[in-house]
């Protein structure tokens, strides 16, 4: 992207930490940056300099922020507006911020200074042809442009079965085509931004209800049926014009010209590759377009940390040798402080002397290890396990709509957003698909062809295991009845089309991290923090199928505390418990499986890992858990004490209860010596 002009920026914000923080950072880019703390101060500034960008905070001493960018609006300042702000989340305020003020960028504090410069840069230099925003507009208008062509061609199949509704009257299979033909358009139509064609269409759906009724006088409503529908023909094959103009005109104004058409080979993944090696980045960059991955390539830490702040990346694979050994270790957590970065998939490359850096990667936690590939297929195997964590963490939602447009339009919000989307057109095979991809949320529409949403819903709230799963509905009715209906019947939420895309990703992620804390509560033991110990064995089984699928390792791995049966109170082995738990939650990784098994063990699970690469990671946790002054209890008369026993996928067995007896036989063989020393 071309380096932007250097601006005149005014920053608006009473507290004195954030000028500190963002104003030596847009000066060292070269911008000139006036400091205003009042909004009364920040209009004389604006007097008297050319501003070409306010960043605004949303809680001034004298006025809201909102109320400012509203003051300077109403007096015709066209500059570009940036909202920084602690508050203001909701989808009403953001709306009001984007449509109605023009606002080109909100963020919300805490930011990190490295990060708001770059979101400035990009802001100040829009049109530049790498802006992610504007590649996620150009996809959405060529979806709008797409329906808008075939929109004149549905209205009038719609005309076509209304015809026919003409000649059969009581034929109420084709009224009840008819009504699910103008159901589709009256919310799509909206949701695409035609909202004038998706009332009409609502005028039509309204009145051929009144026909499967027999409400009001059947020629006369025929009539208006027919007379409504022209008006919309004609109202599509104006907007399908305008449209197309539109999206001539952006695409004229790109930096290289081009259609707007969908790409079906986009990049479903972005890794970013820190190596100074350029064959072994050319190597990643070839294997990663074979599997429809973007590798972008950084040769030293701080031009990774540029290109992570310039646009989002899902992984990053870093050479443990980097420099030197800290360099990489550092760049790792800087990635990490980066906002949405902080369960970052991390992968580090190492030449050698494995087993010595496992025990100090493990310190930076949801990472993994690889020895330097040789050869494209251990390299290959390494990008697949980062991308399997990256995927293991993106929230899964079904999305279930019998109306292929909206579906796709709707999917690609929310896959933009990180999430990972399924689609259903019909019911028919429901508790198959949802029992394959198990959703964290189900988007579901009320009117379904055969079983209503509502039924579905019901069904699913009698199966345990999708008992507490969100459920948001999707209507195109607002009426207070369906309101009801969607929640009496078990649903935690519900849409009405159009729909809005802030406030349908407010409202999912609203759904989702509710479930998420009830999850927490319900999976978790309250006192060592561990997974239970079937939320454990089902995690267990997931990744035990994941291993086999892609012929990786897995080790299992059985830990007793000993002693813990001669504490004399239950508070003091709820103590010890305690002490286990933190101590297994600090030192492993996210990805690590941690559960407690029984009154005195706990149990772990790693993703492929052998052994040998294991076991001076858990035995590290046996010494620094004999070491714990927190063990030190008066009413405990024995030696506490951490004796484990390690099991291998698929040396040591092929299933679960396999894995685990070995695990086991050899944790009570490892019990009976006297010297802490780990039985393989």
């Amino acid at each position: 992207m071309a380096e932007p002009d250097f601006k005149t920026i005014l920053v608006l914000d009473d507290d004195p930490q954030f000028h500190k923080l963002v104003v030596p950072v847009l000066t060292y880019r070269g911008h000139k940056v006036l400091s205003a703390h009042r909004a009364d101060e920040a209009c004389q500034l604006m007097k008297s300099n050319k501003v070409d960008l306010a960043i605004v905070d949303g809680q001034l001493p004298d006025k809201t922020g909102i109320d400012w960018i509203t003051d300077v609006r109403s007096r015709g300042v066209t500059a570009l507006i940036m909202f920084v702000s602690a508050y203001w989340r909701d989808a009403q305020s953001y709306h009001k911020l984007t449509k109605e003020l023009g606002v080109s960028l909100v963020l919300h504090k805490p930011v990190m200074a490295s990060v708001f410069a770059a979101e400035v840069d990009i802001l100040l230099g829009r049109a530049g042809e790498d802006s992610p925003q504007r590649d996620f507009e150009d996809t959405l208008l060529a979806l709008r442009s797409e329906y808008a062509q075939e929109l004149p061609a549905r209205l009038s199949e719609l005309s076509g079965l209304i015809k026919q509704i003409t000649n059969q009257p009581d034929n109420l299979f084709l009224l009840g085509e008819a009504r699910t033909h103008a159901h589709k358009l009256r919310g799509t139509a909206s949701s695409y931004g035609f909202q004038p064609i998706g009332d009409l269409s609502g005028t039509v759906e309204e009145a051929i209800i009144k026909l499967i009724k027999g409400d009001g006088d059947r020629a006369q409503l025929v009539e208006q049926i027919e007379a409504t529908i022209g008006k919309a023909i004609a109202m599509a094959a104006t907007v399908a014009q305008e449209v197309e103009d539109k999206t001539s005109k952006r695409a004229a104004s790109a930096p290289e010209s081009g259609d707007f058409e969908l790409q079906e080979a986009s990049p479903v993944a972005r890794i970013l590759v820190v190596d100074d090696d350029a064959a072994f980045l050319d190597l990643v960059d070839e294997l990663a377009r074979r599997h429809q991955m973007e590798a972008v390539r950084a040769s030293n830490a701080s031009e990774a940390l540029e290109l992570a702040c310039m646009s989002k990346v899902d992984a990053a694979l870093i050479d443990v040798e980097l420099g030197s050994r800290d360099i990489a270790f550092k760049l790792a957590s800087d990635l990490r402080l980066l906002p949405g970065y902080h369960q970052l998939p991390l992968g580090f490359l190492s030449g050698s002397g494995h087993i010595e850096k496992t025990i100090e990667v493990d310190n930076v936690g949801h990472c993994l290890l690889f020895h330097r590939p040789q050869g494209a297929d251990a390299l290959e195997a390494a990008l697949s396990q980062l991308m399997a964590i990256k995927q293991a963490s993106r929230s899964r939602i079904l999305l279930i709509d019998d109306d292929v447009d909206f579906l796709k339009r709707t999917a690609f919000v929310l896959s933009h957003e990180g999430m990972e989307v399924q689609t259903l057109t019909t019911t028919a095979d429901i508790l198959e698909h949802m029992q394959r991809f198990s959703p964290d949320l189900v988007l579901l529409d009320v009117m379904m062809p055969g079983v209503s949403g509502f039924d579905i819903c019901r069904m699913l709230r009698t199966i345990p295991r999708w008992r507490d799963l969100p459920i948001v509905f999707l209507t195109a009715y607002a009426d207070i009845d369906t309101r009801l209906a969607c929640l009496k019947c078990g649903g935690d939420d519900y849409l009405i089309k159009p729909v809005v895309n802030e406030e349908l990703l407010v409202r999912l992620r609203m759904r989702l991290d509710r479930a998420r804390s009830l999850k927490q509560r319900l999976e978790h033991d309250h006192i060592s923090g561990l997974l239970s110990r079937p939320a454990f064995m089902e995690q267990l089984a997931g990744m035990l199928s994941e291993a086999k699928r892609h012929k990786w390792n897995l080790v299992v791995c059985l830990m007793k505390i000993n002693g813990l049966s001669s504490c004399n109170h239950h508070v003091v082995s709820d103590s010890v418990l305690s002490t286990a738990g933190n101590l297994i939650l600090k030192r492993l990784r996210t990805e690590d499986l941690k559960g407690r098994f029984n009154d005195e063990k706990v149990i772990l699970g790693f993703r492929a890992e052998t052994l040998s690469s294991i076991d001076p990671i858990v035995n590290k946790l046996v010494g620094e858990f004999a070491a714990s002054p927190a063990l030190e209890h008066e009413d405990c008369s024995a030696q506490l004490r951490l004796t484990y026993g390690l099991a291998c996928y698929p040396d040591d067995g092929a299933s679960m209860h396999e894995l685990l007896e070995i695990a086991d036989r050899r944790l009570h063989e490892e019990s009976h010596d006297s010297v802490s020393k780990p039985v393989r």
